[in-house]
């Protein structure tokens, strides 16, 4: 059985990948963290400018969060490959 140290290290390590992820589908698509605001407020869903971008730095999003950003950004779908390569 894996010691809670090395599954905490594990989650930290896919918090890394999805920071860096979101990082380069946003810097690819030139998008704000003002203009993402924006879109997902279209789509019912309030975060602001600072708390997206706290999000995007540390990597603690909720897969439902994580999704609609990836759709307000107009991301077809999410290749599991890169995600991983994020590193």
């Amino acid at each position: 059985m894996k010691s809670k140290k090395t599954i905490a290290q594990g989650l930290v390590n896919r918090e890394k990948k999805v920071s860096r992820y979101l990082k380069l589908r946003k810097k690819l698509r030139v998008l704000s963290f003002e203009e993402i605001s924006k879109r997902l407020k279209l789509i019912d869903i309030i975060q602001s400018r600072e708390n997206l971008s706290n999000k995007f730095q540390t990597g603690r999003i909720s897969a439902s969060l994580f999704f609609s950003i990836l759709e307000v950004m107009n991301e077809e779908s999410v290749d599991l490959n890169d995600l991983n390569k994020s590193i």
